[in-house]
């Protein structure tokens, strides 16, 4: 049987998500197994952090209910922190690189570019 540290907690709750700053999620239960946290994405290098930039709230990981036990896989990073709205540090670097390669795209318009340089904006 799972051996759960928090077998106590009546009310489902939310975990706390560390992930990386390009976006690759390295452990969604911080807080009930933080023996898997890492400092660093073993995916790509970089640092990983556990609370938006901006605001400093914690970034939700998994759902914890009483006597379940959830086996699905990770879901993927969020874009934005569900606290202030803000673009984490992986979507603003994915938006970056799209808006740099529309400038790069041979055959548009100026207003076209324009265009979809604005449509990539947050």
């Amino acid at each position: 049987m799972f051996d759960d540290p928090f077998t106590e907690e009546e009310s489902p709750w939310f975990d706390v998500a560390q992930i990386c700053l390009e976006g690759h999620v390295t452990n969604s239960t911080t807080k009930r197994f933080p023996q898997h946290d890492k400092d660093f994405c073993d995916k790509c290098g970089q640092r990983t952090i556990t609370a938006c930039p901006a605001c400093q709230k914690p970034i939700r990981g998994r759902y914890h209910q009483q006597n379940v036990i959830d086996l699905t896989p990770d879901d993927p990073a969020p874009d934005h922190c569900i606290a202030c709205g803000k673009s984490f540090p992986w979507t603003e670097r994915r938006l970056a690189a799209a808006k740099e390669l529309a400038e790069e795209i041979e055959g548009l318009t100026e207003e076209e570019r324009d265009l979809l340089t604005k449509s990539l904006m947050i």
